[in-house]
């Protein structure tokens, strides 16, 4: 799922555009960025924001709203989908550039326009000049380093106390950087840093020479000179930093929704419709591991729970009974067992779409069917009345008022293949039960929202059909984009 011609598409498209744009940090793996395996930092001028919101949109992406101890002043998040690929894109786009510490960046110095003067092209990607990438990263290794950490490697090589990722970007841009050049960024910038210091750390850092005190010095000395520019009160970013640290807990992890970007509109509801061999339980887990990767996403089962506690214990009494010769009491016990299951899945599904409302995407394997109730054994619908008979009966009533009750998902996906394909791939079922499935399944006719889906293709197919045809629900510009849509045509057609 590579997505570097659709990002670097929207990069030139961009800049055709006259939009102010760049890369501006982690260049050493920009071919992972565009390629969707990281995110992409954008740093883009203020004034071009709403010529950059036109172009994403005609290419479909989302803008989508961060938790609020990961949202910064002039930050946004936007995520789109390659429709060739199947893959994800994540923009992170800065109108301003803040820097500071992991998890509480706190100073916004003034060093957009000097970026913007400084800039070169890769791979027709617009990128900062190695000499200011590298003066940016080296404020920035020292600004996000931890006093915990640094203590507990202080009596070792200097170079041990930064990641290995941040060391190997360190070398790749020192090999680009001269010492003129990177005394010329100093003086560019107006930044009020101790420029023989970072001189130094430049000079000695690839060597293995810098010492834990060197590296302590320069830390206060790079938050000394971005005191000035600090936006965010110490009160303000202690607090930011004592929320991220007590979200990370594994208690509080397990108690709370995930902390992932959700859809700044209501999110939707997603259900997936098909007989058994469908493969609708593969599909669940396989979008959302998809979906999952930037925005938030859960998963429900509207089927019969079987592991329930009072589904087992009711079917266990009601065979009892029946065994007995008990057999009004018995069809009490299978009654309440399939009230129960109503009330389940009314329960779920108002659950799933609260949780859209805050902008989740709800992943739903199976979803009751109004077409469905003319079944002998309703697939996921009202079943009392049918065990009697056809008979009214008080509990089936009250039955058919739940599944009344039960609000339609926003986006359902019937998965539709003939019966010989679906044998092939599961036959624990009774031959005329599953005929009855499938023949049902397949005369659900289009409705808004409903949209058909051809489960005879690989499962791969299969999931970048709905994943596309999703998409374009979140994004419906997507479908009608001109740069987008030739895009898309030309890599189709190559595919």
């Amino acid at each position: 799922m590579d997505t570097t011609e659709f990002a670097t598409a929207l990069f030139n498209d961009c800049c055709n555009a006259g939009v102010r744009i760049c890369h501006w940090k982690s260049n050493s793996h920009l071919d992972a960025a565009l390629g969707g395996r990281t995110d992409l930092d954008v740093l883009v001028h203020p004034d071009d924001s709403k010529l950059l919101n036109g172009i994403l949109i005609q290419y479909g992406i989302c803008q989508v709203r961060t938790p609020w101890e990961g949202r910064y002043s002039g930050l946004e998040d936007w995520v789109g989908l390659d429709h060739a690929s199947g893959g994800f894109i994540h923009l992170h786009l800065h109108y301003r550039l803040v820097l500071g510490p992991q998890n509480a960046k706190c100073f916004h110095p003034p060093i957009e326009e000097w970026l913007f003067a400084n800039l070169q092209r890769r791979h027709g990607i617009p990128i900062p000049a190695p000499a200011a990438e590298l003066l940016l990263l080296i404020l920035r290794m020292h600004l996000k380093l931890r006093p915990s950490k640094m203590r507990k490697k202080r009596h070792g090589p200097g170079r041990e106390i930064f990641p290995d990722a941040i060391n190997l970007e360190f070398d790749l841009l020192a090999r680009q950087v001269t010492e003129e050049a990177l005394r010329k960024a100093i003086a560019d910038s107006e930044l009020d840093v101790e420029e023989e210091r970072i001189v130094e750390f430049f000079r000695e850092f690839p060597r293995g020479n810098v010492t834990f005190q060197q590296i302590c010095r320069l830390r206060r000395a790079a938050f000394r000179s971005l005191e000035p520019h600090r936006w965010e009160s110490k009160s303000r970013a202690f607090t930011r930093l004592i929320v991220k640290r007590i979200l990370k807990e594994k208690m509080i992890r397990r108690a709370l929704h995930p902390r992932k970007k959700r859809l700044v509109g209501p999110g939707r509801v997603v259900a997936l419709i098909g007989a058994d061999g469908a493969g609708k339980s593969t599909l669940v887990d396989t979008l959302r591991a998809k979906f999952s990767w930037k925005l938030c996403v859960t998963v429900a089962y509207l089927g019969i729970p079987k592991r329930a506690l009072v589904v087992r214990v009711l079917k266990k009494r009601h065979r009892r009974l029946r065994s007995w010769g008990l057999h009004k009491l018995s069809r009490v016990a299978d009654d309440l067992r399939w009230l129960w299951i109503a009330h389940y899945r009314l329960r779920t599904a108002r659950r799933a779409h609260r949780l859209a409302e805050r902008g989740m995407i709800v992943f739903l394997d199976r979803y009751p069917q109004p077409e469905f109730s003319t079944m002998p054994e309703p697939m996921d619908g009202p079943r009392i009345q049918k065990l009697h008979g056809g008979r009214k009966t008080v509990f089936g009533t009250h039955e058919h008022r739940l599944y009344k009750k039960i609000p339609p998902a926003t986006d359902t996906f019937i998965l539709k293949a003939p019966l010989d394909c679906l044998r092939s791939r599961k036959d624990d079922l009774a031959a005329d039960k599953h005929r009855l499935k499938v023949d049902a399944v397949n005369a659900l006719g289009s409705k808004p929202g409903r949209f058909d889906i051809d489960v005879t293709q690989p499962l791969e197919n299969v999931s970048l059909d709905i994943t596309r045809e999703l998409w374009n629900r979140l994004s419906p510009s997507a479908a009608h984009s001109s740069s987008g849509r030739q895009h898309l045509s030309a890599r189709q057609s190559v595919r």
